[in-house]
């Protein structure tokens, strides 16, 4: 956290528009589903659908039509996405022991989990340009190369990230000023 001159306070009032109808969204669409939406992400025009039953579900027209549901087995609720900015049909989403990749916009999803930390995945963001991953788990958040723009034959290597302690981590998000 950074202090400015005179500031007395560490957190600042957000505009909550955005997660408030994120939120409504998701109860929308896991009413559609009969489950709960756990994860969602947008990145126009596409829509990532994570579900509380480790389904997952994309539009790539902004919700108008949905590909058939992809499943991997009993990987428990989907817990995150990242969708890269610049082409939104490379995303990445997390389950609690797997991580999986796609390259087309959902159709197919690669699973890059073979060498994670045994710990529960809790969130995933990426840096594209750098080829690096970042997850949060129950151990401290990890990090790992890989090509974000093909599928990859060799999984990555998952490292703790340096200078953080190993204690549970929720969320991450890279800074985009940096």
């Amino acid at each position: 956290v950074e202090w400015q001159p005179g500031e007395r306070q560490a957190w600042r009032p957000a505009d909550n528009t955005q997660a408030a109808f994120d939120l409504a969204y998701r109860q929308i669409l896991s009413g559609d589903r009969g489950t709960a939406v756990t994860a969602l992400a947008k990145e126009q025009p596409y829509i990532y659908t994570g579900m509380a039953d480790g389904r997952i579900i994309v539009s790539a027209d902004s919700g108008i039509n949905w590909q058939p549901d992809h499943r991997i087995g009993q990987s428990g609720a989907v817990t995150a996405f990242w969708v890269n900015p610049g082409d939104p049909r490379i995303a990445l989403a997390a389950f609690p022991s797997r991580l999986l990749h796609t390259i087309d916009g959902g159709l197919s999803w690669e699973d890059i989990s073979v060498n994670l930390p045994d710990a529960k995945v809790r969130g995933v963001t990426a840096d594209a340009a750098g080829n690096a991953v970042y997850i949060a788990t129950d151990r401290g958040v990890f990090f790992a190369r890989t090509n974000l723009n093909v599928l990859s034959v060799t999984p990555p290597s998952w490292t703790p990230l340096a200078g953080f302690l190993p204690v549970a981590a929720t969320d991450l998000k890279l800074d985009s000023s940096a």
